[in-house]
């Protein structure tokens, strides 16, 4: 039973005229959110930029990657025209061998 009496008596006195904590609280909430809405402009435009900047990075990267494909590609039909060049001319290199 006292306990909700202590509880409504706490609420009277943050809330009364004895006490001045809502009205600083109130004004430090009110100077909080004048605060934010200078800054979050700023802070988008600053989000923007970062998010431009990852878009760039990733594009290049991605052409990297085209490019080790290609070379890939290209690598992988160099060594089948070479293993093709050997195996034609297996023969010739045998007899190259012997003499040799």
């Amino acid at each position: 039973m006292r306990r909700p009496i202590r509880c409504s008596i706490a609420i009277r006195d943050f809330f009364g005229p004895s006490s001045n904590d809502f009205r600083q609280t109130v004004a430090n909430l009110n100077r909080v959110t004048g605060n934010l809405r200078d800054r979050v402009p700023d802070i988008l435009d600053q989000i923007h930029g970062l998010l431009g900047n990852v878009n760039v990075a990733i594009d290049r990267a991605k052409q990297g990657l085209a490019e080790i494909q290609a070379t890939g590609t290209n690598l992988h039909s160099a060594s089948a025209s070479l293993r093709s060049i050997l195996t034609d001319n297996q023969s010739r290199l045998n007899g190259i061998r012997r003499f040799a």
